[in-house]
């Protein structure tokens, strides 16, 4: 409705620039959710082998980096094929289309972040 009256070349290059912003809100997202995961269960694992006291509130800071590094360097070597794969050969996304789909499913993952809630971000 905010567009209808701009030629769709240039609402493409519009939210062709947006997207910049909404992929890198996602990812920011997906980083928080997945990180949690991956530093609780390095954590676990690190207690249940003695490495780590049982009472300590907070995991290894060397864990934490490892873990956003492992998911920063998965995304960075793997993650284009998937987007290939579901923005081009699954379905056709306009820039409109994918910035609202990133858009809201940063969205998504930054609510279940701040609740605590881990969600897949595979789907």
């Amino acid at each position: 409705w905010i567009c209808r009256h701009t030629s769709p070349i240039r609402v493409d290059r519009w939210f062709r620039r947006l997207q910049l912003v909404s992929a890198g809100l996602y990812s920011l997202g997906h980083g928080g959710n997945d990180a949690q995961k991956t530093i609780g269960l390095i954590w676990m694992l690190l207690i249940a082998a003695g490495m780590v006291g049982v009472g300590d509130k907070a995991p290894p800071t060397w864990v934490s980096f490892a873990s956003y590094g492992a998911i920063g360097r998965g995304t960075m070597f793997g993650g284009w094929r998937i987007v290939q794969t579901m923005g081009q050969r699954i379905t056709k996304l306009k820039p409109v289309g994918g910035f609202c789909a990133e858009t809201g499913g940063a969205i998504t993952l930054f609510l279940a972040t701040a609740l605590g809630v881990p969600v897949s971000t595979t789907h």
